[in-house]
């Protein structure tokens, strides 16, 4: 895969550029990385640059920022091909919506983002980032915390599976992505309450439920253990907050890194729209999100 790595070189620091940088070298292999920074009127450290030419200060200084702090990170400048946007607005969607154009101009496959929170008030007037590339995005997102716990090796991967035709297509996909990595599987399911009603108490509805639970767990196995990949199923029928039971699971089964599939439209993203930025906003992992 073909990565566009959004490189920010205010408010990342070299450490968390160094670790982002193993990571899509894992997930990618050997492909060039292409590099972008959409350089809006937001960053207070170019406005006031007052000490570079007016006519470089948007593009030419940022380009060699980036430049340098991939060189402090240990970064082959060699491997990756820098795109620097001068593009004027305050407006954090019309960052990311251009930013995802430089991917799709350059034929990339993912596009690897940083999500640097903020305070709801910003979010409210200025946008999230990472929820409008998510929004917007027709590719794969790799969006990862400032916080995120980076493992060296990814091991073990956590999809967020709920049943429907795009998550399957997805899944294939996953088990693919499981096999490049040698990682193993674990299906993450929150499911109805319905799923542990004692035997004696399970009626004609709640039998089919738990049997077409039963039918797709089936499924996965044989499409895993036809490609030889390892996998797990962690379905959980607690009342909680989906977010909330998927990052129990993610440090239960120890995951590297969680997936889910991004179903979006003018209103909604996954599981009905709350649950991705959820994830997003409070994953202390990387977060793999499919189209």
């Amino acid at each position: 895969m073909k990565a566009l790595w959004a490189v920010e070189p205010f408010h990342q620091s070299e450490s968390q550029i160094k670790s982002a940088y193993k990571l899509i070298k894992e997930v990618c292999g050997n492909e060039e990385i292409e590099v972008g920074f959409v350089v809006t009127r937001m960053e207070n450290e170019l406005n006031l640059a007052y000490d570079v030419p007016k006519k470089d200060r948007f593009s030419e200084y940022p380009q060699q920022l980036i430049k340098n702090k991939l060189a402090k990170a240990g970064i082959p400048t060699k491997l990756t091909n820098i795109n620097v946007i001068d593009y004027p607005t305050y407006s954090k969607s019309k960052a990311a919506m251009r930013l995802l154009k430089i991917g799709k101009g350059k034929k990339c496959d993912i596009c690897v983002i940083y999500s640097q929170g903020g305070s709801k008030l910003k979010k409210m007037f200025l946008g999230s980032f990472a929820e409008s590339a998510v929004h917007f995005s027709e590719k794969k997102l790799l969006v990862i915390n400032p916080h995120s716990k980076l493992s060296g090796k990814i091991k073990t991967v956590m999809f967020c599976h709920e049943p429907s035709k795009k998550s399957t297509e997805a899944l294939t996909e996953m088990i693919k992505f499981c096999k490049h990595l040698n990682a193993k599987l674990v299906i993450f399911h929150a499911a109805h309450f319905w799923y542990e009603t004692p035997e004696s108490e399970v009626d004609e509805e709640v039998e089919t439920y738990k049997n077409s639970v039963k039918k797709w767990q089936k499924e996965i196995e044989y499409k895993c253990a036809k490609s030889h990949v390892k996998c797990e199923f962690q379905i959980t029928p607690e009342f909680a907050m989906i977010s909330e039971l998927a990052f129990k699971t993610a440090k239960k089964v120890e995951a590297d890194i969680i997936s889910v599939l991004a179903k979006s439209n003018s209103t909604t993203a996954l599981m009905g729209g709350s649950v991705t930025r959820q994830i997003l906003r409070g994953s202390n992992l990387p977060v793999l999100v499919l189209r």
